[in-house]
């Protein structure tokens, strides 16, 4: 596979991971389990609560900005859009 190809391959497989994500945080947003946090540092604040986090996807967002997130399992806030 040459550079081009694979620059192909890894496009088309970051905008479908996107789409499963916004279509994910839609169901979420729908189902009111989608939060709506600040981002400042390594954490999440949501009211009196504040979260370490993981973004579910490659999305670019910095300190101070708002972002959607779901809980996880083990209480940490899972990025799944800005």
């Amino acid at each position: 596979m040459n550079d081009y190809n694979l620059q192909a391959s890894m496009t088309g497989m970051q905008k479908a991971v996107k789409n499963y994500a916004n279509d994910y945080l839609e169901k979420c947003r729908e189902k009111e389990t989608a939060k709506l946090g600040t981002v400042h540092g390594n954490t999440i604040y949501y009211k009196n609560n504040s979260y370490a986090f993981v973004p579910a996807v490659d999305e670019y967002f910095a300190d101070g900005d708002s972002v959607w997130f779901v809980l996880s399992d083990n209480n940490t806030a899972v990025v799944v859009g800005v």
